[in-house]
């Protein structure tokens, strides 16, 4: 297992789309974290994706992105518009590197890292179409966001915006791809191995997640867990809570999360600076996770994978 680097600041590392994608990649990783890699012969799971283990399904998912982004990029031009296509190598390549939950330093540094990913200055990519989207006037970036997405007047769920990295930029796509699938980035994804399989899945996704939520000692962890958090003033049932909550706080600071109380999408480009917001979030989210470990996240995530790897083998077998 690759080592992370501790100077650098964290990558989120996974694509937290839609549920079912979020489980596929948590599964990637956990399913083979423990074979080093590859096992002799591929788990029922990977076999769906024809692929050996985790990392190859990994790069599986971030190759199609790549070919998403270059033939959304090939529509942009023929229909008058410059769309650099979002590069996913640096993403891949920290997905890989699988952060350690156990890991006390990185923890009390970084948290989970989902705030200083998502404070990250965007790549050079991002900043070319930022100053694109930018130089045109309100009405082409109607056109634009149309063009690009297929959703009339530029209202569309996960709120696009070019400023953004990588990650946040594939969780808007993996949004498009559960609903009417036009527009240059909707064609797009027509074909995509890991969107085509995990809509046929769907049951057994599901089943999946059942299996373990209904397992005793699942149960018995989890509620352990949650104990010891609630006797430290907290209110999560179970760890992914805790993630959460700050993931969607970040979304809504960077303006792509949901709307609080009835209001709009939150921020949008060239808004301005949150830095003092954003501090605070990044104390909670240290605060928490330091917590968060020290109620025994590691053994519950230890478990959680097994369970996974255990209910996985045997609901995908038949497939």
């Amino acid at each position: 297992m690759a080592e992370r680097s501790r100077s650098a600041e964290p990558l989120w590392p996974f694509s937290a789309g839609p549920a079912a994608v979020l489980l596929l990649l948590l599964l990637a990783v956990s399913l083979g974290a423990c074979s080093g890699g590859g096992t002799e012969e591929a788990e029922p799971f990977f076999e769906l994706f024809g692929v050996d283990d985790g990392d190859e399904l990994v790069r599986l998912y971030y190759r199609e992105f790549a070919e998403i982004e270059e033939q959304a990029s090939v529509c942009m031009k023929q229909a008058g518009f410059e769309y650099r296509p979002v590069s996913y190598v640096e993403v891949e390549a920290e997905a890989l590197a699988k952060p350690d939950t156990a890991d006390a330093d990185y923890i009390s540094r970084w948290g989970y890292g989902i705030v200083a990913e998502a404070r990250r200055a965007t790549d050079e990519v991002g900043e070319a179409n930022t100053a694109y989207f930018e130089g045109l006037d309100p009405a082409q970036r109607d056109v634009f966001i149309s063009t690009l997405t297929g959703s009339p007047d530029g209202e569309l769920p996960g709120h696009y915006r070019p400023d953004v990295g990588p990650r946040t930029h594939a969780q808007f796509v993996n949004s498009l791809a559960y609903g009417p699938r036009n527009g240059c980035l909707g064609q797009a994804l027509e074909g995509a191995t890991w969107i085509e399989i995990i809509l046929s899945q769907d049951e057994s996704m599901t089943e999946l997640f059942e299996a373990v939520e209904q397992d005793s000692g699942y149960q018995e962890l989890t509620n352990q867990w949650a104990a010891c958090m609630s006797d430290l003033g907290y209110s999560f049932n179970a760890p992914v809570a805790a993630e959460s909550e700050i993931y969607v706080a970040a979304q809504r600071l960077n303006g792509s999360g949901p709307p609080l109380d009835g209001e709009g999408s939150g921020a949008t480009v060239g808004d301005g600076d949150n830095s003092e917001a954003w501090d605070e979030l990044a104390a909670r989210e240290i605060r928490i996770a330091t917590d968060d470990l020290g109620c025994g996240r590691a053994e519950w995530d230890k478990f959680t994978f097994e369970l996974n790897r255990k209910h996985a083998a045997v609901i995908f077998a038949g497939e």
